[in-house]
């Protein structure tokens, strides 16, 4: 792990100036008005440990992610989370049926309740 408080007070990104090529070195300068610190070129010099330590902790978090989806896979297809699945299908296509059974009953109950009444009606006139 890099010590980044080394570099707290650089010069901030956006004052610096353009990136300029010369003899097939990359040379950095900074707008006239401002000057590269201590802390700048130290934060220049470190630069390849820093995007090591960059690529190092992507292969960490990507290391972590695939653990992460292999156990949520897992858990998901496990033989206990199948059989709870099933057996909750099941439960809910039990009471539906259930349910279906017990509507038609009633409405056949309602039907004979309205059939009585007309007939009451009827009878009465």
């Amino acid at each position: 792990m890099i010590d980044t408080s080394k570099y707290e007070g650089h010069t901030p990104t956006e004052e610096w100036g353009d990136i300029v090529f010369a003899h097939g070195y990359l040379s950095i300068f900074l707008d006239d008005d401002v000057d590269a610190t201590d802390i700048d070129r130290r934060l220049m010099a470190d630069a390849p440990e820093l995007l090591e330590e960059v690529k190092r902790l992507r292969e960490v978090v990507d290391k972590q992610q695939m653990q992460y989806v292999n156990l949520e896979t897992a858990y998901h297809n496990s033989p206990s989370q199948i059989e709870i699945k099933h057996e909750i299908d099941t439960a809910v296509e039990y009471r539906t049926e259930h349910i279906k059974k017990y509507m038609k009953e009633k409405n056949k109950q309602l039907r004979e309740e309205v059939k009585q009444l007309r007939d009451m009606e009827g009878e009465e006139e």
